[in-house]
């Protein structure tokens, strides 16, 4: 799990410095036992004010709970933060 985290993290930091200051990228650790402090690496997080140990968005939660054999990629849909700023991903 650490050498797939850690790539992760590279992977994460490669993107968030090509693609700039207003795009966010999480990674969550899906397999922990408290989903509210799911995130474990966050770049750019002032995008939406989220932190390494805060829970997962709406759209993570409602993957979990869906087949995953009909999971499909989903790119260009909107989210809303807590203080109502509408993202789109």
């Amino acid at each position: 799990m650490a050498y797939t985290l850690n790539l992760l993290k590279q992977i994460a930091d490669g993107l968030a410095k090509q693609f700039g200051p207003d795009c966010e990228i999480v990674i969550h650790d899906l397999k922990r036992h408290d989903l509210e402090h799911s995130v474990v690496h966050i770049n750019n997080g002032h995008v939406t004010n989220r932190r390494e140990g805060d829970g997962p968005s709406k759209i993570v939660l409602e993957t979990l709970h869906k087949d995953p054999a009909l999971l499909k990629d989903h790119v260009g849909y909107l989210t809303r933060t807590s203080n109502g700023k509408i993202l789109k991903s």
